[in-house]
């Protein structure tokens, strides 16, 4: 898969997130499947579920776009920073 598929698929829930890790170019794509684990794990909370989706689709925009814009509030975060 190359980095706008792995990239676009980060955004797309835990399963999307899954397969563009496992199947994925995880190198090139590091901080979109960083920014895409932040929202798989936020769809989980219920206050914050409506604002994850906008943010799912802002990131699949400038996934498709090939572009790396953190997303609002969660884009600092890093939790593959030792991938």
């Amino acid at each position: 898969m190359n980095k706008k598929v792995t990239s676009i698929l980060a955004y797309c829930g835990i399963v999307g997130w899954l397969i563009g890790f496992f199947a994925g170019t995880k190198e090139e794509s590091k901080f979109d499947l960083n920014q895409g684990l932040i929202l798989a794990i936020a769809d989980y909370i219920p206050v914050v579920c409506i604002v994850a989706v906008v943010f799912q689709v802002m990131g699949i925009v400038a996934a498709a776009k090939d572009e790396e814009k953190e997303l609002p509030i969660i884009g600092s975060w890093n939790i593959l920073k030792y991938l």
